[in-house]
Order: structure tokens, then sequence, then C-alpha cells
């Protein structure tokens, strides 16, 4: 029996299993997402007893954790701290958000921004952090399932929270976000001279960004092996600069694309 399905026949019994949702560095807009699921908020209320929400509750839970959702990126070594505590005390990790899987917007920060805030440009540091580059949370703890997106979608953390709910484990698709523009009939942005980096992100999102006449922007990771060359090599046919393609691949995840281009300079 899995962890999870574990967790659903301790609810039947009675036994809920405790929840903590917690954030590091992040805007809070995903849990803003979470506490407007409605019926399916009620379903996580009926299967698990929720300790910890930081924009539902007050109090900070100390106990022990089944499941523990975070949200945001670990953005200084009080924050790295702080989730290793939290992983030896929890079963199963969530990490809920591009902030928290891909470093998201904190990762964006340049090393002599993170160099001036260690060196105290910016002020004093507050209550003793001490300003680390921002990361995603699992370049720090082990991760068992992510709910990605910038914020979440709401129909795909619904599907998550359903598949943990019976028992599984959330998946998302290598294929790029250009198939779902494609079975909704968008035009696509690239070939109107538009930058957008659909072509390297992992579906999963509906082409949310795209259906709405807006760029893609990698929110929901980029793909495995990302041929962004082939990227630049479209984007240059249409008018665009390869500056502004590696702009918009660095928004969500400047982490993955730091790693693309140091495999590139190595061969």
């Amino acid at each position: 029996m899995s962890k999870l399905e574990e967790y659903k026949a301790r609810a039947l019994r009675g036994d809920k299993p405790t929840l903590v949702y917690a954030e590091l560095g992040s805007c809070d807009g995903c849990s803003m997402i979470i506490v407007n699921l409605d019926t399916t908020l009620l379903d996580l209320v009926n299967v698990f007893d929720i300790k910890q929400m930081r924009i539902a509750m007050r109090g900070v839970y100390e106990g022990p954790i089944d499941i523990l959702m975070l949200e945001g990126a670990v953005t200084c070594e009080e924050e790295a701290k702080e989730l290793r505590e939290l992983r030896k005390r929890a079963d199963y990790v969530v990490a809920v958000g591009a902030c928290a899987a891909l470093g998201g917007i904190p990762g964006m920060a340049p090393p002599f921004a993170v160099k001036n805030a260690q060196d105290g440009k910016f002020g004093k540091h507050v209550q003793g952090q001490e300003p680390m580059t921002p990361r995603p949370v699992h370049e720090i703890i082990r991760v068992d399932a992510v709910i990605p997106g910038c914020p979440i979608d709401t129909a795909n953390t619904v599907r998550a929270i359903r598949i943990m709910l019976a028992g599984g484990r959330p998946d998302y698709s290598d294929r790029p976000v250009c198939m779902d523009c494609a079975l909704k009939e968008n035009g696509c942005l690239l070939m109107e001279g538009r930058a957008c980096v659909g072509p390297v992100t992992k579906s999963g999102c509906g082409a949310r960004c795209p259906s709405s006449n807006n760029f893609c922007w990698g929110c929901n990771g980029l793909l495995p092996d990302a041929p962004v060359d082939a990227l630049y090599a479209i984007a240059e046919k249409h008018g665009i600069s390869v500056a502004e393609m590696k702009r918009k691949l660095r928004m969500a995840n400047q982490r993955h694309f730091t790693l693309i281009e140091e495999k590139k300079e190595e061969k």
C-alpha cells in the first residue's frame, strides 16, 4: 500500500492524516488558488486534518506531518534550514507552483543582487537571515510530487489532488505547450513575431496564456531536453532576437536554463 493509499484508508477509519501547507519565498498566489477550490477544498478537509496554512489560519504546527505542501523558492539559509527540519517530520512532500518546483520568479535574481543582499547593501538582514541564490525546493530536500504553474492552474490542481486522494502520484506530459495550442486551434505567436517559449515548455496547463493571446513563459517547467537552439532559430526566422528569447526562458526557469547554458559551454 502506498503512502497516499494508507492516508485515504486512515481517513475512512476517522483517523485523518495531518497536512501542513508551508510558504517560503512566494507571493501566496498558489495558496489563494487552493483556498478557492470550492468542493475540492472540502474533499481535502474531509480527508486531511489541515494543521497549518498561513493564508487561512493562524499559528505554526510543530508535530509530525503526513503530507507537506510547499509553496515558494528557497531564498535564504534560514529557509533552507527550516525546510530540512520540515522534511524530517514529513512523510510525503509536494512542491506547489513554479517557485517551489523551478525557482520561479525569485530564481531570476542576478548574482550581483544576491551578493549585494549578502553584503547588507539593502539594509540589515531580517531576523538574521542570510540571503542565498534562490532555488527550487528539490535542490534542498527530496520531493515526492509536483503541482506546477504560476500560479497553479485550478483544473490541474483539482486533478492532482484527486489523484493523490485516490492513492496515485500526479504526473505531467513531456509534450510541448504547442500541442495544446494546436488542439485549441490557437494561432502561433512565434509566427506572428512574438516571443513565446511554448515549444520547449511542458504542457498540461491547456495553453492558458497563448489562449488569452499572451506569450508562454514556461511556468510549467522546460522539457527535459529542451531544444533551445532550435527555438532560437525559429525565433530569428520571425524577427525575434535570441536575447529576447533568453529573457523569456529565464522568467520561471533560471536554474534549469543556467544548466542548459553550462552544458552547451562544456561541449
